[in-house]
């Protein structure tokens, strides 16, 4: 997912991508503000994991965690998508990130 790596990138980057293709709405939940932007992708990167609230396809969510090198370059990212209705609750919240950003550490350890 893109939040996961936007919350990543450097200001002047993120500034360039936004500028270049803008926000616009894909669904009702898509965010099209870049102040809204901006506060979701500070919590991305203080939980190390990104949420898409159905804002890229209806009734899909996703979760995403950035990989990283051992020197701390992002990658890129990994993400699990699924249908909103089997998506929810603490599966959702919790164990599914849990489970991404575990995977996303491990291919990180074997990128050399």
């Amino acid at each position: 997912m893109q939040k996961a790596i936007l919350a990543e990138l450097p200001d002047d980057k993120r500034e360039e991508i936004i500028d270049e293709h803008g926000l616009p709405a894909v669904t009702e939940n898509t965010i099209t503000e870049r102040e809204s932007l901006y506060d979701e992708l500070g919590e991305i990167r203080e939980q190390g994991v990104a949420f898409d609230k159905e804002e890229s396809v209806r009734n899909i969510r996703c979760v995403a965690a950035p990989i990283r090198t051992d020197s701390g370059d992002v990658l890129g990212s990994i993400s699990v998508a699924g249908i909103k209705g089997r998506v929810q609750g603490e599966f959702y919240k919790s164990e599914l990130p849990e489970r991404v950003q575990d995977t996303a550490t491990l291919i990180g350890i074997n990128t050399k």
